[in-house]
């Protein structure tokens, strides 16, 4: 099967973005790396909607995992 993805660039390596889920003002997405399985991002759309922003700190970061978890289908 073959399906188009969506990717994003951070330093050299390619992420591609597995989900976004919004979550009351934030947008969390859930990356992994292209080229490494084992290499995955959990970061945030600012405000601006356009800019990839790391999360806050921990307490979000489980936040995330936990809003990640809820939506798989």
């Amino acid at each position: 099967m073959s399906k188009d993805i969506e990717t994003i660039t951070f330093g050299n390596d390619n992420y591609a973005i597995i989900k976004e889920i919004p979550y009351k003002n934030t947008v969390f997405l859930y990356l992994s790396n292209i080229n490494d399985e084992n290499d995955v991002l959990i970061q945030k759309l600012a405000n601006d909607m356009d800019t990839i922003i790391p999360l806050d700190d921990e307490r979000e970061f489980d936040l995330a995992c936990s809003i990640f978890f809820k939506n798989i289908n």
